[in-house]
């Protein structure tokens, strides 16, 4: 609902109440991004919750949706590592966790071992379509390996596979998030103006997007010239 303050003051009663579990400290730091698009204070949070809780339990936490990925790309580095250090399974299921490590790959220029990963997650995935096992999530990670991969074609189809699977009409809460997913892959795949649609989208119903994550998050930075892009910033302000 973009009720910034009042998730605060409920992360901090959290944290009050259970200083020894993940999940308070992860919604925080994602809440810092989201909502001020400080990654100074999302690290802040990350650090402060390593001499409570333990980097295994924070790095295999329950995430909000996406923060997965925006830990990787904004907590950085200090992050990275302590999750490169958990065994496959430990963040979700496999398929979530290879993508994971293909993006931390990724930001750091190791193509060998990116591609590696993404194409784990593309293995995974696309047994458990096969199998019949397929819901949203699957669907939803099918079409980021495939991004990842560089398989165009693939990839939208999965991420609107994932979309159709959990429209925002049936579940107001995890439904954007298959939507993000979709611009995320429109994104990596080059389909700017596609991406938009759902951005704009996004900001118009409640939901985890917001301008300051658009501006901060790496993901989105090549939209950011996009005259769409900085009309949306700009009308969003």
């Amino acid at each position: 609902m973009r009720n910034y303050a009042e998730a605060e003051r409920y992360c901090d009663r959290a944290i009050s109440l259970a200083p020894d579990l993940p999940d308070a400290y992860l919604i925080k730091m994602w809440l810092y991004v989201v909502w001020q698009g400080s990654a100074e204070n999302a690290r802040a949070v990350y650090r402060d919750a390593l001499e409570r809780v333990g980097p295994g339990e924070l790095a295999s936490g329950s995430f909000p949706p996406g923060m997965g990925g925006v830990a990787v790309r904004i907590i950085g580095d200090e992050y990275a590592e302590n999750f490169l250090r958990l065994p496959a399974g430990s963040v979700g299921d496999s398929a979530g966790h290879f993508l994971l490590r293909a993006e931390v790959h990724g930001r750091r220029g190791e193509r060998e071992l990116e591609y590696a990963y993404y194409d784990s997650a593309r293995v995974i995935s696309e047994a458990a379509v096969e199998e019949r096992r397929a819901g949203y999530l699957v669907h939803m990670q099918l079409g980021r390996a495939y991004a990842g991969l560089g398989r165009k074609e693939e990839a939208i189809r999965a991420g609107q596979r994932a979309v159709d699977a959990l429209p925002v009409s049936r579940d107001a809460f995890w439904g954007p998030l298959t939507i993000a997913n979709l611009a995320m892959i429109y994104v990596v795949v080059g389909e700017h103006d596609a991406a938009l649609d759902r951005l704009e989208y996004l900001l118009s119903i409640p939901s985890d997007m917001s301008i300051p994550l658009l501006q901060t998050d790496p993901i989105w930075a090549p939209l950011r010239d996009h005259p769409r892009f900085q009309r949306l910033v700009e009308g969003n302000r």
